[in-house]
């Protein structure tokens, strides 16, 4: 009879949860409207406070808070301790003559993220 030996699996690094890490702030993008409301209100504030930066997100597309400018500054305080708008930093931006487009991203973690368009003939893919 032979012996059977089994290998055991590689030790998996465990992952810390992103609300874990030191200095994360969630995106307030993954805010829905009532969310965003409700924070809102919740930190002393009225319904068409919620409104106002709504439309500095989705119509204006800022990229921080300080760009708000009918936003109080002590509100725009406790929504940067609280949210970050754009948790991705774009560092370098490649073009190819075949047009495609390479995006090279800061993550708040220090890691990088590589995002790459493609093109054929007929358009993106």
């Amino acid at each position: 009879m032979s012996e059977v030996t089994t290998q055991s699996k590689p030790e998996r690094r465990k992952r810390q949860k992103l609300e874990d890490m030191e200095g994360y702030k969630p995106s307030i993008y993954g805010l829905t409207r009532d969310e965003l409301i409700d924070w809102a209100m919740e930190h002393g504030e009225k319904k068409f406070r919620a409104t106002q930066i709504w439309d500095w997100l989705y119509k204006k597309r800022v990229q921080s808070f300080e760009e708000m400018t009918n936003i109080s500054k002590d509100f725009i305080a406790k929504l940067n301790d609280n949210f970050c708008v754009n948790p991705l930093k774009q560092r370098i931006v490649q073009e190819s003559k075949d047009g495609t487009v390479k995006y090279l991203f800061d993550c708040f973690d220090a890691s990088t993220l590589w995002f790459v368009c493609l093109c054929d003939n007929s358009g993106w893919m």
